[in-house]
């Protein structure tokens, strides 16, 4: 469940848990109030039957402890009843008042003298809310009254006040704690879900300052958090890529001093010792001395070719030179470098061969950029080569939507190893790729950079012909 639709559920639930309770107190206070209503304070005194029965009750308790059947005294189950009524009790004989009980204010002169002027055994008068019950009778040679005062209307509001007071208490305290209790709980239920993403992203960025650049969330929830944690394993993905990436890259820095410093060395040793031995005299002729400065302009050559290439190779590291893409036929391309290039490499031992079948692929290149890639790799293989004569064949086909041309020589090829290093600057397999004389290491690495300025890509496998192949796969045009 998402957070925000945990959020607005929680909100409805804080709502509705309460108003359920508030129904439900209300409920049960209303049948309190109905019960209360109907039964009264529980003694059954809340209607003039009832007060009859009552004084009916009373005036036989009253007659037994005057006949002597109850062993008298204070009659207190009786009083009890009176007290909870608020009902008051006067005892008279021949008109003297033998015994008197209950609440004064309710008795009534003027009630009394009405009711002894009545005839009867017993005599029942109501006046507003308040009655009177007079009984009469002959005993122990005696006459007695009892007269009983009740405010029935006051009973009945008295019991029906208190029941409303507590049910009021009881629906006020059942809507706070129903609150409370709700919001406590969807709290935290909230703050558990909201906390523990949150501690798991905290503890992978503790993780990652710490250098673990390995460490990834485990967040299997579908909630907001989870882009948020996907988020941060792709950025710990690519820290730890760009963190070998820079490691590689200053490994490659090291190694391209390195190389620039063995490859200038060489040559500059050369034109040292030879310069030297102009200085000495040691070329006693003039034959001698033009061989020394025939070796010195060689080998100057050699530094302002290896500097014009670094220089090259820069300018594509930073993206500073000048790429041209424009949609040509790749064979027609082809066919132009055999003419053009053909001729004189074969002259130096490397025969390029076209397959026999032509088929159309368009591509977008910039043309002066693949035939100097061309020739970078035809250079490579002649340099290499371990025959007389050597071989590289120019295959072209089209694969998803992209054209893939492959050059593939029959010369020693390179170790398994040394595949994924072949494009690196100053990087050669073998001993005698390490010879300066026989290049630079920088040429692999230019044409690299060459295709990616052209949106391709290249790589090295080995050749179906027994030696090297580089692959590259360029845009396929419109």
């Amino acid at each position: 469940m998402k957070i925000k639709r945990q959020i607005e559920l929680s909100n409805l639930l804080m709502v509705i848990v309460p108003v359920i309770a508030t129904v439900l107190a209300g409920i049960v206070c209303a049948f309190v109030l109905w019960a209360v209503a109907q039964h009264g304070s529980g003694v059954g005194v809340d209607d003039a039957s009832d007060f009859g029965w009552l004084a009916r009750l009373t005036v036989s308790y009253v007659s037994d402890v005057i006949s002597g059947k109850d062993d008298g005294g204070q009659p207190d189950p009786l009083s009890r009843l009176l007290d909870a009524n608020t009902m008051y009790m006067m005892v008279t004989r021949e008109g003297e008042t033998v015994y008197e009980y209950g609440t004064k204010s309710m008795y009534d002169g003027n009630m009394l003298e009405a009711g002894s002027a009545v005839e009867g055994a017993s005599v029942i008068l109501s006046q507003g809310s308040r009655s009177l019950y007079l009984a009469r009778m002959h005993m122990d040679g005696g006459d007695y009254e009892v007269a009983l005062f009740a405010q029935l209307r006051d009973m009945e509001t008295r019991a029906f006040r208190t029941a409303a007071i507590v049910s009021w208490l009881f629906l006020v305290l059942s809507v706070l704690l129903s609150v409370y209790f709700t919001n406590r709980f969807m709290s935290r239920a909230l703050v558990r879900r909201i906390s523990k993403p949150l501690d798991l992203l905290s503890q992978g960025a503790q993780a990652l300052g710490g250098g673990d650049l390995d460490y990834r969330i485990d967040y299997t929830r579908d909630d907001e958090f989870t882009p948020l944690c996907q988020l941060f394993n792709e950025m710990a993905a690519k820290l730890k890529s760009l963190v070998e990436r820079a490691q590689k890259d200053d490994e490659s820095r090291k190694e391209l001093i390195a190389g620039i410093s063995h490859d200038l060395r060489s040559p500059l040793t050369s034109i040292q010792a030879y310069v030297e031995g102009l200085a000495d005299g040691v070329a006693s002729n003039e034959e001698m001395r033009r061989r020394y400065l025939d070796v010195i302009r060689k080998k100057v050559q050699d530094i302002d070719s290896l500097v014009s290439q670094l220089f090259l190779f820069s300018k594509l590291e930073l993206n500073d030179y000048p790429v041209n893409l424009v949609q040509r036929d790749l064979w027609t391309v082809l066919e132009g470098f055999v003419a053009d290039m053909g001729g004189d490499l074969a002259s130096r031992g490397l025969e390029l061969v076209m397959p026999a079948d032509r088929i159309a692929l368009t591509v977008l290149i910039d043309e002066g950029l693949l035939s100097r890639v061309l020739a970078n790799v035809a250079d490579n293989s002649l340099r290499y080569k371990v025959a007389d004569r050597a071989h590289l064949w120019l295959e072209a086909s089209e694969e998803d939507g992209h054209v893939v041309l492959i050059l593939g020589d029959d010369g020693p090829g390179v170790g398994q190893e040394d595949y994924g290093r072949l494009f690196d600057v100053f990087y050669r397999s073998d001993k005698a790729r390490r010879d300066p004389a026989k290049g630079s290491g920088l040429g692999l690495a230019i044409s690299r950079k060459m295709v990616e300025r052209m949106g391709g890509a290249m790589s090295a496998r080995p050749s179906s012909h027994g030696g090297l192949a580089i692959v590259m796969t360029l845009k396929e045009g419109e």
